[in-house]
């Protein structure tokens, strides 16, 4: 059991209320929460405050570090590095803090809801916050087109399919997937099913990605053909080959707080966040301010969140209730979503675990867990505390989406049962698709042109149905790719890998 400290919370007293919107009809959502590191009292620390920049409270007082805070993609807690080097978790009310790595580096967490990604000595590991288990992902070593060059992973794909990174690799010129470019540095995407395959997504840096659908953004940077620069823009990842639908998202002249720096998506999908200042660059030594910009919206829409001489940055934002501590116990299933990946005729049955645990505190007890409605190429496997979700090709998967939902039911808990959404992506090796089903979990598109997966066979798998388990409580890239091949047999790949990113890449990118 993990012993837990509380945080003494400060009311800020030098934030005048709630900042006002640069655009009349732009209002901040009611239920967005925003995190940040501030440089107020000439350090680090971690602050807290509504969207609109109101209820401001520090939730830190021991040093932040270089900056950098994330939301859990449920609001359940906040991971930021401190001065020492140590990488936290605690809750968003300060309490419950306790240590991820003593000496790593903070990446970003798994849109899926399974943990956060820290890198130690190259090594890429997924920590759960909650029960302080460890899973390696992978090494830096397996990403061999990038050896002697820089290569910092800044978030996934929900799908777990794709790493966005930033890199050097294009500094002297280089052939990617998509076409050779040259670029100081630059923002790249990985496809994790196939690692040869490295596309150029633009000149500049800190690239992220919503929690569904198919865009994803960056910072362009000087060079990358922006009229202005810094700006936040966008490409659909169905234009990987082409980046045809490149364009910017939010784009303001400096002068008019327009550096922007540092975006992420909310954890609804639906807004970016991000540091900007009047053509200040250097982290602590500018005035930099939060704002908020809605998907979609024109460039110019935007809400400020900060009015602050000290530096205000490295922004996250949750959209949703507020966690608060409950004794009461509740079931928490993560991942709260699971993609699998189906390509070519024969496959290997792969499997995800899905852990059940009480988001309240104590023991969960009993919980049954069931498939609704029943699928055929979906089956549970039980484990002690958690289940595996196997697929079994040979079951009426089809072409395309194939989409499920688990049903998490604790009995003696309060709440709404859980549900797990499951989806397969099934290549045209596959029969052409049937009727959808009822149950159709969100999910963004996204390329399946020429993927590679080994060779494997198929296997008998269990039949679906409920079953009864206890439960317990700078920037630009360019790569140098090997033509892939597709295999007559392929498998069945479940994208459950993620990567970290070196903490001083995670540092303002000069020139950017």
């Amino acid at each position: 059991m993990l012993t837990c400290r509380l945080v003494t919370l400060f009311a800020l007293t030098t934030l005048a209320g709630p900042a006002t919107a640069s655009a009349a009809a732009l209002a901040a959502p009611d239920d967005g929460w925003v995190a940040w590191v501030s440089w107020r009292q000439d350090r680090n620390e971690v602050w807290m405050a509504r969207a609109d920049g109101a209820q401001p409270r520090r939730l830190t007082n021991t040093g932040a570090g270089v900056g950098l805070v994330f939301w859990a993609p449920d609001g359940r807690w906040l991971v930021y590095g401190d001065e020492a080097g140590r990488i936290a978790a605690m809750r968003p009310d300060g309490s419950e803090e306790r240590t991820l790595s003593k000496q790593g580096s903070p990446s970003f967490w798994l849109h899926d809801n399974s943990g956060f990604v820290v890198q130690e000595n190259g090594d890429y590991t997924l920590v759960d916050p909650e029960t302080g288990e460890r899973t390696l992902l992978f090494r830096g070593a397996d990403f061999k087109h990038f050896a002697g060059v820089s290569f910092g992973p800044n978030a996934m794909t929900h799908d777990n399919r794709y790493v966005l990174a930033g890199s050097h690799l294009f500094i002297d010129g280089y052939t990617a997937s998509n076409g050779s470019f040259k670029s100081e540095y630059s923002a790249v995407i990985v496809d994790l099913l196939d690692k040869d395959k490295v596309y150029f997504f633009g000149t500049g840096c800190w690239p992220f990605t919503p929690p569904s659908g198919d865009l994803v953004f960056h910072i362009c940077g000087a060079g990358g053909g922006c009229p202005t620069y810094p700006d936040v823009y966008r490409m659909s990842m169905a234009d990987l080959l082409t980046r045809s639908s490149y364009q910017a998202e939010v784009a303001h002249p400096d002068a008019d707080w327009g550096h922007e720096y540092n975006p992420r998506a909310s954890t609804d999908g639906k807004w970016i966040t991000y540091m900007s200042s009047t053509g200040c660059h250097e982290g602590s030594s500018c005035n930099y301010d939060i704002f908020i910009h809605p998907i979609g919206a024109a460039p110019s829409q935007r809400f400020r969140v900060t009015d602050h001489p000290a530096t205000d940055a490295y922004p996250d934002m949750y959209v949703g209730p507020l966690w608060k501590r409950d004794a009461t116990p509740r079931v928490l299933a993560t991942p709260s979503r699971v993609t699998f990946h189906a390509l070519g005729a024969a496959v290997t049955p792969a499997a995800h675990t899905v852990k059940i645990k009480n988001a309240g505190s104590g023991d969960l007890g009993a919980v049954q867990a069931s498939i609704d409605p029943p699928v055929p190429w979906l089956a549970i496997e039980t484990r002690a505390n958690s289940f595996e979700l196997k697929v079994i090709r040979d079951r009426g998967l089809r072409a395309g989406k194939n989409l499920a939902q688990v049903t998490v039911r604790a009995l003696g808990a309060v709440g709404d049962p859980t549900t797990v959404p499951v989806v397969v992506l099934a290549d045209d090796t596959y029969p052409a698709p049937a009727p959808s089903p009822s149950v159709a979990p969100s999910d963004g598109a996204r390329p399946d042109g020429g993927l590679v997966a080994a060779d494997g066979s198929g296997a008998a798998l269990p039949s679906t149905g409920s079953r009864e388990i206890a439960g317990g409580c700078h920037c630009a890239l360019t790569n140098r790719t090997q033509p892939g091949g597709r295999g007559a047999a392929m498998t069945l790949v479940l994208a459950v890998l993620a990567l970290g990113l070196a903490w001083r890449l995670r540092r303002l990118c000069r020139g950017a």
